[in-house]
């Protein structure tokens, strides 16, 4: 029989599915750590706990960023893409950085 080839393919269909997974994984410490470290070289992962982290946050103009990641000294916005050819969409650079 062949296997699907994503283990998550009833659970994750989409972005917003696909953000939530990641969300839900960053709560475990094994998993976060090595995570923030890859996205986030030059900061020090342990002053990130895992409700440091929420997903859809509305900065209104500024646009919703998938993932926030905000503690007293960090303002992360993440932006999941499961698509490779999909690009940002016109608001979500500049808007991002400018917040």
């Amino acid at each position: 029989m062949p296997r699907v080839q994503n283990v998550f393919h009833n659970i994750v269909t989409d972005e917003n599915s696909t953000t939530e997974l990641l969300c839900n994984l960053l709560r475990f410490d094994d998993f976060r750590a090595p995570f923030l470290k890859l996205i986030l070289p030059d900061f020090d992962s342990s002053e990130i706990a895992w409700d440091h982290i929420e997903t859809q946050i509305d900065h209104g103009k500024f646009g919703r960023p998938d993932i926030q990641i905000r503690n007293g000294s960090l303002l992360a916005l993440i932006e999941v893409k499961i698509v490779a050819s999909l690009d940002t969409t016109k608001n979500q650079p500049d808007g991002f950085v400018n917040h």
